[in-house]
Order: structure tokens, then C-alpha cells, then sequence
């Protein structure tokens, strides 16, 4: 699946909001098949948007390490310090940027 470009979502809404539902101007006003469907395909756009936007649960391998669901970069670990076992968990993934959540 592509990645939804932003800024066009962001002028197929515009374009939505304005009333200007048949808009040659916003990308989305004629679909492959030559049809006027902008409303559905941008709001398309911006549900694939959101949903990037969505937190990702942590995998535990092993005993004690957690990866990220989505790319797998390592997210959390347990460290051992003298006084005593400090569990380290990412916020955001170093790799792929997600938020990470932690329950």
C-alpha cells in the first residue's frame, strides 16, 4: 500500500470544506477511471494518514527486551545496576519513529 501524500490530503479537505467538491485543483477530483470521486479517495487518503499515526505495541523476545511491532528495532530492556534491575523502554522507536505503547 503507498503512503498517502500529506499535502495533498490536506488540499483535497480544503477543497471539500470550501464546497468545491468537483475541484481540478486538488489531485483527487478525477479518479483513474475518470470518474469525480474525490470526497471518498481523499477521505481515504486521510484515514491511511491517521492510522500511520497510531502507537505500536512492543514484542517481548526472550526474557527481558522488547522490539518494535513495526520495524523491529530494539525498544526496552531491563538493566542491571548496583542498586538493583531499571527497566528501560523507548517512547518513540529510533528507527521507524512510532510511538510506542507500553501498557
Amino acid at each position: 500500500m503507498m503512503m498517502a501524500d500529506r499535502d495533498k490530503v490536506i488540499k483535497g479537505l480544503k477543497c471539500i470544506i470550501s464546497g468545491t467538491v468537483r475541484c481540478e485543483s486538488c489531485g483527487y477530483a478525477i479518479d483513474k477511471h475518470g470518474h469525480h470521486s474525490c470526497q471518498q479517495n481523499c477521505a481515504s487518503d486521510a484515514i491511511a494518514l491517521l492510522k500511520e499515526q497510531e502507537a505500536v505495541k512492543p514484542k517481548l523476545v526472550g526474557e527481558s527486551m522488547w522490539i518494535c511491532g513495526k520495524c523491529e528495532a530494539l525498544l526496552g530492556w531491563e538493566d542491571f545496576t548496583p542498586s538493583g534491575v531499571e527497566l528501560i523502554e523507548y517512547k518513540f522507536c529510533p528507527e521507524c519513529g512510532k510511538k510506542v505503547k507500553w501498557e
